[in-house]
Formats: C-alpha cells, structure tokens, sequence
C-alpha cells in the first residue's frame, strides 16, 4: 500500500437513545432481565439485613423499600435506624446522606397527619371540644337527617 491509498474509515454508529445496557441485556444474558417488583426487593434487603444487621447500605435500602411499598412508619424507623450505624466507605457515606433527607421528610410529612388522626382519640383535646362532643359528632354523622339526633 502506497502513501497515496487511504483507506476509509468507517462512520460510528449513531447513538441510540435509553439505557444501553438494558438493550443489550438479550445479547449479554440470551433473555431479558427478569422483571421484579419492590415486594420482591424487600423480601431480599430483609435477608441482607438479617446476615449483616450492622450495614448501613442494607438498612438504608430496605427502608427506601418499605417506603416505596407505603409502610411509612417502618421505613422511618430502619432509616433513623441506619443513621446510628457505621460508615464504612464514600458509598455508605452518600447512603447516609440520602437516609438523613428521607427522614427529614418523612418526619415532616407525618407530623402534619399523625396529629390529626390522634386528636380525634384524645377525651378533652384542645380545638376539638370534649369526648362527648366528639361521639355525638360521630353519631349525627350516621344518623339520617332529621333522624334520631332530632329525638334525644
């Protein structure tokens, strides 16, 4: 081959759009990945967290798990939980911080509503008047208009 013969050079491919890896999971694995479900993913952060209770990673996920799947209480409880638990490298350390934003939040969001189911128990609360106004609220409400309430 002479200085005077250039070879061409092949054009890239265009790039595709989306996660390539999942594209190339047929290839890479002879079939799709597996579909899962965040019941299935909390079935497997339980058991992580059984072999090793003291790892932060683990605790984190399964509470982003319990919270994803509505147990909020519980959620808020594995990540106060994870937040008093050791950091051993930069990744439990972001873990850490991602833990510490949920239960901000989770703290705000369940002050707003425990407060209110809990004030409807309380006998004499404040704002809400006594018991008794209370139950009798509670049984006008299933009363029919003009029922018994109006024989009492």
């Amino acid at each position: 081959m002479t200085q005077s013969q250039v070879l061409p050079v092949p054009a890239p491919p265009p790039m595709r759009r989306g996660p390539p890896l999942l594209a190339a999971a047929p290839q890479l694995y002879g079939a799709a990945l597996p579909t899962g479900s965040f019941q299935d993913a909390l079935s497997e952060f339980g058991t992580a967290v059984a072999l090793n209770p003291g790892k932060l990673i683990h605790r984190v996920e399964y509470g982003r798990t319990l919270l994803r799947l509505g147990h909020k209480q519980e959620a808020l409880s594995e990540l106060r939980h994870s937040l008093t638990l050791d950091i051993e490298d930069i990744n439990a350390q972001l873990q850490r911080e991602d833990a510490e934003l949920l239960v901000q939040g989770l703290e705000k969001e369940l002050s707003r509503t425990l407060p209110i189911t809990w004030g409807f128990a309380a006998a004499g609360g404040g704002g809400g008047g006594t018991s008794s106004g209370s139950s009798a609220a509670s049984s006008s409400s299933s009363a029919p208009p003009g029922g018994q309430q109006g024989r009492q």
